[in-house]
Formats: structure tokens, sequence, C-alpha cells
């Protein structure tokens, strides 16, 4: 069994996805397990390219340390189908070699989308601690 604490903080300069206003940002994490993949979604934050969530998942989990994490960004709409703007990957066995608190990854936009301020990368900052213990 694994204690392991990962937070999606935030992220910044994500591409303006929708024709009026900027981007309803919502992230889903894909954590893979023993025997899955483990998908969390963040609360959908609107009409905003820096979106704050502060969004834990739980902690107790087994986990494969050769796999990655994947932070998917999306833009929520109420007529169409949402839009995936972005991602980024997590390699497991970084974290465990060094976990980190309150690190930026710049995030790989998909299709045409572009970072709002095409001077600079999209990001999220994460948090991730990993440790193994014995019950």
């Amino acid at each position: 069994m694994s204690h392991f604490q990962f937070i999606l903080h935030s992220a910044t300069n994500l591409p303006k996805a929708d024709v009026v206003g900027t981007i309803d940002a919502y992230a889903v994490i894909k954590i893979p397990c023993e025997t899955c993949v483990k998908e969390y979604v963040t609360p959908f934050i609107n009409d905003d390219e820096n979106p704050v969530w502060n969004f834990e998942c739980p902690s107790e989990i087994y986990m494969n340390t050769n796999d990655e994490i994947t932070v998917e960004i999306w833009d929520k709409d109420t007529f169409t189908r949402d839009d995936f703007v972005a991602n980024c990957q997590i390699s497991i066995s970084n974290i465990l070699a060094c976990p980190f608190k309150e690190k930026t990854i710049i995030l790989k936009c998909v299709d045409d989308y572009t970072p709002y301020d095409k001077s600079k990368p999209a990001t999220v900052t994460i948090s991730a601690f990993y440790k193994s213990f014995r019950n």
C-alpha cells in the first residue's frame, strides 16, 4: 500500500477556447493504479485562463511506479461537446525519487490551441508526494 498525495493547485495562461470569453477550464487527472486508471475531475472555473483549483486526489492507492500521471485540461461547453485543449504527463518514478511541492509543469496544447499569451507557455502547478508503508 502506498500513501500518495497529488494536488493540482492551478493553471496559467490556458488557451482561449470560447468565442465569447476565454476558457471555462476543468482538469481530468488520470492516475494509473494496480488494475485500472482512476480519473478525478476538478470543478470547472468559468471564464478564467488562470484557474485555481487546489484539488487534492484521494491519498491511499496502489500504484505502478513505471507509469505516468496524466493531467488533461478541458473547456466546459454548454451546448456542444467539451473541448480538450492541453495535457501533460508526470512520471511516478520521478515523484518517488524527488517529491515536490508546487512545481510548475509546461502543458502541451493540442490541435489549434495556443496559450492565451503566445509569448509564454501554458502551465499547471502541482504538488506530489509518494511514500510506501506496510499494514
